[in-house]
């Protein structure tokens, strides 16, 4: 009766049977995988939030299939705010970064087609492939002390002749930004097999060490008059003003040349079709990014302090490393020698009440890796890293066999 494109496995993991388990004995979960930021306590400016939703305009339904031109034209001077110039014609309001990717596959891709993405990276994508039909192709992000990306293995991945490569920047649960050389390969080797970029850039306002992370519209150097691949730059409210509730996510279309109008064409058509966008929050846009400015600094005091805090523990606990990272929300723990992650992540679970992702929910390579949230409350973090750095020494039988 069903589509084979949802045939996924439906049932509960075993760390998520576990995590229902402890929940419903009454015992405190430290959930340090949290992503909705939302419930971390921030000091929204509530005030402005909801006088921003109650103008009168989301009374009126003017629909447009690229969005509203007041949010378009905010939307725009968030880039100019960052030096980087793109008109409001060339912006295509969304619901979310996932409906824009599948607007994108939708774009770029008939059926069976390839796109490469990175790996590790988000589970997200192999789930909005298979609802659009497409394949993914991997490329590795190889660690060593930092992550870089795998320059053969997107060569490599181009002999699949794929519609599009994906770039999360900075990559998510990595943190890691993409260097300016290796734009110069994603470029070439996307110009090379006639592939459009898709660059994902929805935690680049969450640099650990400094301004915001560059733009692939400044790092791809398009050049005059609209030269180099076809790209697409996603981002929304949901990380740029912590607002995920809010629903409004965004493509940027820049480089190109004569393809870039007939993307945009349609786009049109396709946006159009269903019109997700809701009204109020289109026409909140300006002021909601201008709350997320207001917002944004305290975010990143948290993401530091809490950075700072499990680099400081785990440095005293041999044979555990924090993995460099350079932005975002997440970082990256490698365990010691000789602990799974999937062993780690359930004991952990069952014995401290603290929470954590396994390394192999996103795909990585090395086993021994874990996943944890750094927009946690400041008092909760201490408290489930202090519990892991226990059950870690709980654990040294385990890790030098």
């Amino acid at each position: 009766m069903f589509s084979r494109r949802t045939e996924w496995e439906a049932s509960a993991n075993e760390l998520t049977e576990i995590l229902n388990s402890v929940r419903a004995s009454g015992r405190r979960v430290i959930d340090l995988t949290v992503s909705n930021p939302t419930v971390c306590g921030f000091p929204y400016p509530q005030d402005r939030i909801l006088r921003a939703l109650s103008s009168p305009e989301s009374l009126d339904y003017s629909p447009d299939p690229r969005g509203l031109l007041s949010a378009r034209e905010a939307v725009s001077g968030y880039y100019r705010d960052r030096g980087e110039e793109i008109p409001a014609s060339d912006i295509f309001l969304t619901a979310s970064t996932s409906e824009s990717y599948s607007l994108l596959f939708r774009l770029l891709c008939d059926q069976e087609d390839a796109v490469l993405v990175p790996r590790p990276s988000y589970p997200l994508f192999d789930y909005l492939a298979a609802l659009n039909d497409v394949r993914t192709v991997p490329y590795r992000l190889a660690c060593d002390g930092g992550w870089e990306i795998d320059i053969d293995s997107v060569r490599n991945g181009t002999v699949e002749s794929p519609r599009a490569i994906i770039v999360v920047d900075p990559h998510n649960p990595t943190g890691s930004f993409v260097p300016g050389p290796a734009w110069k390969v994603l470029r070439d080797a996307a110009a090379g097999c006639g592939a459009a970029l898709i660059v994902d850039e929805v935690f680049r306002d969450y640099a650990f060490g400094g301004p915001p992370g560059r733009s692939a519209e400044l790092s791809v150097s398009h050049g005059p008059a609209g030269r180099g691949p076809l790209t697409f730059l996603l981002n929304g409210l949901s990380k740029t003003a912590a607002l995920p509730q809010m629903k409004i996510g965004w493509i940027a279309v820049t480089g190109g040349g004569a393809d870039a109008d007939g993307a945009k064409s349609r786009l049109e058509i396709l946006n159009d079709t269903y019109l997700s966008a809701n009204t109020p929050a289109q026409a909140a846009l300006p002021e909601l990014l201008a709350a997320g400015d207001s917002l944004r600094p305290a975010i990143l005091e948290r993401v530091r302090e809490n950075l700072a805090f499990l680099g400081e523990t785990l440095g005293a606990v041999p044979g555990c490393t924090l993995l460099r990272a350079e932005g975002g929300w997440n970082a990256v723990v490698r365990l010691p020698a000789g602990i799974p992650d999937g062993e780690c992540v359930k004991s952990l679970l069952r014995e401290e009440g603290v929470y954590c992702y396994p390394g192999f929910f996103f795909d990585f390579e090395e086993d021994g890796m874990i996943i944890i949230s750094l927009i946690v409350p400041g008092g909760e973090f201490t408290d489930g890293v202090k519990a892991f750095v226990r059950w870690i020494g709980g654990r040294r039988g385990m890790a030098q066999r």
